[in-house]
């Protein structure tokens, strides 16, 4: 909780590769960025439309959701 009530944004020169997320942390400045994200985990960074959103109706339905040559 005392990461959020602190928490300040940066939007720095290039947004938004560049925009970072200050806060304290146990009484220590911690920064957030896209840069210290991608050190802990990889990030995909394509769009949305790239991927096939599947209705929430056709999960029930496996040949809706599963091609013929896959199974």
């Amino acid at each position: 909780m005392e990461w959020l009530s602190t928490l300040t944004k940066s939007d720095g020169s290039d947004p938004p590769r560049t925009v970072t997320l200050t806060g304290k942390v146990n009484g220590k400045t911690a920064t957030m960025s896209l840069a210290s994200l991608s050190q802990v985990a990889k990030f995909d960074s394509k769009t949305d439309s790239f991927y096939t959103f599947i209705k929430e109706d056709d999960y029930n339905d496996q040949k809706k959701i599963v091609g013929e040559n896959v199974m």
